[in-house]
């Protein structure tokens, strides 16, 4: 009987659906374009896609523009493009990216003025 449940029990654990190797939950405030995020690690090839999504945004009803930038250490980022997004509630998917350091840009704010974001999830 205990074989049987342990048995059922690693079945049940091996088809666990593949998430997300990481994320993070933040917020900017008066932010403007050129204005970067923080740098994060995808260790992982993992196949799930990095998103940013926003959500309570000072310009609910306007879009603005990330783009996805992969560090490289000693020479410039390397763009991994640029999405438009509803700035409340619009997510950014650039799909499944190799490991490395990754950020995103503000490329474009509603009129290129400041915006405030209150709640960014990113996840990778």
């Amino acid at each position: 009987m205990a074989i049987s449940i342990l048995c059922s029990c690693l079945i049940l654990a091996g088809a666990a659906p593949a998430f997300a190797e990481g994320s993070f939950n933040t917020s900017m405030t008066g932010v403007r374009p050129g204005f970067n995020s923080r740098v994060w690690n995808k260790r992982v090839n993992d196949h799930t896609s990095t998103t940013v999504h926003l959500a309570q945004c000072s310009n609910p009803y306007e879009f603005t523009t990330l783009e996805l930038r992969r560090v490289i250490s000693m020479l410039p980022d390397q763009s991994k493009g640029k999405i438009t997004l509803r700035c409340n509630n619009g997510t950014a998917n650039w799909g499944a990216q190799s490991t490395g350091d990754y950020k995103f840009r503000v490329t474009s704010t509603p009129d290129n003025a400041s915006m405030s974001v209150g709640s960014v999830t990113v996840t990778y």
